[in-house]
């Protein structure tokens, strides 16, 4: 790995056409000088390709990757972490941006305190407005955050699932077994955007694999590690965001799918329930 490369910033895109020119410029532009970034184009039917092979030729730290096909989110972020050589990661959506000094005030809290991770603030931008944002400790965005490639290479991202939904919420999840260090800077520092009609969402049979590609990989590996009683509370408090979420009137709904869903939510629920029984008949007696 090359010293030289302090970050690698690296965008999965997919019909970014509209968006992608903002994003990569913004990333272009960024007043810290050691970074790369790793662009890949997961299969985009639209003119997305021709934007990153034009930045790849005016800027010699892009990288360009297509693949013929759409392998989804999670094979998109492995092949470019793969490709990437930073001593940190930064993920950037495709339709998001950067503030032009983003890069260089990360790397340096990171390196203040010798940081697995840091956390940030963002601004978030709808129908134009851009609004401050607080996110909260909890948060499951990866994009909010600055990793370390040490860290990173823990969570094997080859090995997990390839799933469209969740994705984020899995891979912040199985951090917690790692204990990373730590720190949050309080300054807005990324552009997320609402995208149109991102209220509204397609709630179909993908979706509901995905639901439970994503459980079952989260909780066989936190019973693998010995860490699935400690858990429970957070598994639990995904299920509570999960069920009133799915259930908003604004989703397009494939028929009889949410009845699956709700369906598992409660199996889930049970299970939940059974453990907690477990642990406190197993829990020695005062």
């Amino acid at each position: 790995m090359s010293s030289l490369v302090k970050i690698s910033v690296l965008v999965p895109v997919y019909r970014g056409e509209k968006t992608l020119e903002k994003c990569l410029s913004s990333i272009a532009n960024q007043s810290f000088g050691s970074f790369e970034v790793i662009v890949v184009n997961d299969g985009s039917p639209d003119n997305s390709q021709q934007i990153i092979n034009r930045f790849a030729a005016q800027h010699r730290n892009f990288k360009g990757i297509v693949s013929t096909e759409n392998r989804g989110i999670m094979r998109t972020l492995e092949r470019a972490f793969l490709e990437s050589q930073g001593e940190y990661i930064l993920i950037v959506e495709n339709d998001d941006w950067l503030e032009r000094d983003t890069l260089r005030i990360l790397y340096q809290m990171a390196l203040s305190v010798n940081a697995d991770l840091v956390r940030y603030d963002c601004y978030w931008v709808k129908n134009g407005q851009r609004n401050p944002m607080v996110l909260s400790e909890q948060t499951n965005m990866l994009w909010a955050k600055l990793i370390k490639r040490s860290f990173f290479e823990k969570l094997n991202i080859g090995d997990l699932p390839s799933i469209n939904n969740h994705n984020d919420t899995l891979i912040t999840k199985l951090m917690v077994y790692f204990q990373p260090t730590t720190t949050y800077l309080p300054m807005n520092l990324y552009n997320y955007t609402v995208r149109p009609g991102s209220t509204s969402r397609t709630i179909d049979y993908k979706y509901f694999m995905d639901t439970i590609a994503f459980y079952d990989y989260l909780t066989t590996k936190y019973q693998e590690w010995g860490i699935y009683d400690e858990q429970l509370p957070l598994i639990e408090d995904w299920l509570n965001k999960q069920l009133p979420w799915v259930k908003k009137k604004t989703h397009r709904v494939q028929p009889g799918v949410m009845e699956l869903l709700l369906q598992f939510y409660q199996e889930v629920a049970e299970d939940l329930l059974e453990a907690k029984r477990n642990i406190k008949t197993t829990s020695p007696q005062r």
